[in-house]
């Protein structure tokens, strides 16, 4: 295993390395927004551009893992999941629904923004999930309580379902 820690974008831009695993856990803050800091700029990490980048650097069967606030109002994670689509799109990745899992840890935490009740981890495979695979992480995620939010082999209705499946996304 290695692991590296850099600015995510830059470094994956600089390297010329195939990873089975891209993981970015709630890398960045609210802090400067919240102080009216940046409140117009992007985060160059959630762009389609830089999801292109990151599955392109991804093994056969790499994965690309995002976690990212789950709030009652879907925001973040199905931002995720727009730009995920839109980058398999440019790809020319067929089937991406079938490339896509994601699964919730709830918390009970309220905000003034919006009440969050998770963190979501978005899974985006550069081949498609087998069943064994989701299986597994079935598993695991009833084991620790976590909550399936998408999955391409069970039909949950929600949000994500519906961005996902839906013909004019």
């Amino acid at each position: 295993v290695n692991i590296f820690v850099d600015e995510g974008r830059s470094f994956i831009t600089r390297s010329k390395e195939k990873y089975d695993l891209i993981q970015a856990t709630l890398i960045d803050t609210w802090a400067a927004t919240s102080a009216g800091a940046f409140t117009l700029s992007e985060n160059n990490l959630y762009t389609i551009e830089a999801f292109e980048q990151y599955i392109n650097h991804l093994s056969d069967d790499g994965i690309l893992s995002v976690s990212r606030w789950v709030f009652e109002t879907p925001q973040e994670t199905i931002r995720l999941v727009a730009i995920g689509l839109e980058a398999m799109d440019k790809l020319g990745i067929k089937n991406p629904s079938r490339h896509l899992i994601i699964v919730k840890e709830t918390l009970d935490v309220s905000s003034s923004r919006d009440a969050q009740n998770g963190v979501a981890n978005f899974m985006l495979k550069k081949s498609e999930f087998t069943r064994e695979e989701f299986n597994k992480i079935k598993d695991i995620s009833e084991r620790n309580g976590f909550e399936i939010l998408y999955s391409p082999f069970i039909n949950i209705e929600n949000k994500y379902n519906e961005l996902i499946y839906s013909d004019d996304r």
